[in-house]
C-alpha cells in the first residue's frame, strides 16, 4: 500500500513496514516498544511526524515493526534475519538506528549483516537493561497479562522526566483512548518480546567487539530501562563507538530534547 509519499504494509504478511524516501541519509529503523502494542501501519502519519521532530531533513527511511503473532520461543537472531532479507529486497544498506528495546535488535544486526550497516545509532539502548530496568520489565509484562494495554500506555508515558510532557503525554492517551486501541496487538506480542528480553538479557554484549562502523549511543542518565554506566559501557565496547548522555534527562530523552538529538544525528551521519 502507498500513501502520499510512502510504502507501507506487511512483509510475507508478517513484518510491518514503512518506506519513505528522501534526499538525505538512509536509514534503518528498529522501532522501540510502542510497535510491540499497535502496528505502525495503523498509524502511519504520526509515526513519520514524530521521526520528523529529531530526524535530519529529508532522510529516507525504512522503518520496521514487529510480527504481531510473535511466538514465545522467538531469538532476536530469527527476528533480524527476516528484517535483512526485507532491506535487501525493498530498501538498502544505511544508517541502523535502535530505539530503547529495537537496540536490543539492531546489535545484532549490524554484527551479523555488517554490508547492510553503514553506521550505528543506539537511542536510549545498550547491550542489556539495569537492575532497575529488569524490576519494571516485570512490571509492564503484569500489566499486559491482566490486558491493560491502556494502563501500559500510560505507565510508558510516566516515564517523561519533566512533568508538562508527561501530563500533556498522558492526557493525549486518555483523550484518543477509543481510537488508539481500535487496532492493538495481541497481548502476546508484547508479553513474548518482554520475556525474552530478560532470558538474554546481557547476550548482546558478545556482538559489541563485531561492529566495526561508526557508532553513537545516546541516552539519558536518568534512564529508567537502562544507565548511565550501561550506555557508557555499551560504547566502550564498540571499536568505533562514542556515546553521549544527557544530565537530569530519562528514557524519553529524545522526544525531550528533540532539537539537541537532531543535531547530534546531523553531525554523526554526515560524518566520515
Amino acid at each position: 500500500m502507498t500513501g502520499t509519499d510512502y510504502e507501507y504494509g506487511l512483509y510475507k504478511n508478517r513484518i510491518p513496514y514503512l518506506i519513505r524516501e528522501g534526499e538525505g541519509p538512509s536509514v534503518i529503523i528498529f522501532e522501540p516498544s510502542r510497535e510491540l502494542v499497535k502496528s505502525l501501519i495503523f498509524e502511519t502519519d504520526r509515526i513519520l511526524k514524530t521521526y520528523d521532530h529529531f530526524l535530519p531533513p529529508n532522510c529516507s527511511l525504512c522503518i520496521l515493526g514487529y510480527d504481531r503473532n510473535l511466538p514465545a520461543a522467538h531469538t532476536h537472531e530469527q527476528l533480524i534475519h527476516d528484517y535483512a532479507r526485507l532491506i535487501t529486497e525493498k530498501f538498502r544498506p544505511g544508517i541502523v538506528m535502535g530505539i530503547s528495546y529495537g537496540g536490543a535488535l539492531a546489535i545484532p544486526f549490524a554484527a551479523l549483516y555488517p554490508d547492510l550497516t553503514q553506521k550505528l545509532i543506539l537511542l536510549v539502548s545498550a547491550f542489556g537493561v539495569s537492575t532497575d530496568g529488569l524490576q519494571l520489565i516485570h512490571e509492564f509484562i503484569h500489566l499486559m497479562e491482566t490486558n491493560s494495554t491502556y494502563e501500559v500506555m500510560q505507565r510508558f508515558n510516566s516515564l517523561f522526566e519533566h512533568a508538562f510532557l508527561r501530563g500533556l503525554a498522558m492526557l493525549f492517551t486518555r483523550m484518543k483512548k477509543k481510537s488508539l486501541f481500535k487496532e492493538v496487538n495481541p497481548p502476546s506480542t508484547f508479553i513474548n518480546a518482554y520475556k525474552q528480553i530478560i532470558k538474554s538479557n546481557g547476550e548482546n554484549k558478545k556482538y559489541l567487539s563485531r561492529i566495526t562502523v561508526p557508532a553513537l549511543v545516546v541516552g539519558g542518565d536518568h534512564d529508567q530501562f537502562f544507565s548511565k554506566d550501561l550506555f557508557e559501557e555499551t560504547a566502550s565496547l564498540l571499536p568505533m563507538g562514542k556515546a553521549l548522555i544527557f544530565k537530569n534527562e530519562g528514557h524519553y530523552v529524545v522526544l525531550e530534547k528533540r532539537k539537541d538529538i537532531r543535531k547530534v544525528l546531523s553531525g554523526f551521519m554526515v560524518s566520515d
